[in-house]
């Protein structure tokens, strides 16, 4: 779960420009990633809360594709995107 959050929540200001990452017929694939991370987060957070387990398969399957080395890389190459395509609006 902290993962997929973690990943997203680093990308998010930089949706737009991250659009074209594995973009294949105007499908954004790393966006869909990061969608599909944020549900099986959910599943498991939901899963947790009412003590059971949606099962071992689950489990390879989100590590596979969300464990903390590719949640890291994610968040260090959102480190290095460029704020000057931010648009930061002020809590007023």
């Amino acid at each position: 779960m902290t993962n997929t959050v973690s990943m997203f929540v680093a990308i998010a200001p930089y949706w737009n420009q991250t659009r074209s990452w594995l973009e294949i017929n105007g499908l954004a694939l790393f966006h869909v990633y990061l969608l599909v991370g944020l549900v099986f987060g959910s599943i498991a957070m939901v899963s947790y809360l009412v003590d059971t387990s949606p099962g071992g398969g689950f489990y390879t399957f989100t590590f596979l594709l969300y464990n903390s080395a590719v949640a890291s890389i994610v968040c260090l190459v959102a480190t290095t995107l460029s704020p000057s395509t931010l648009q930061v609006y002020p809590f007023s």
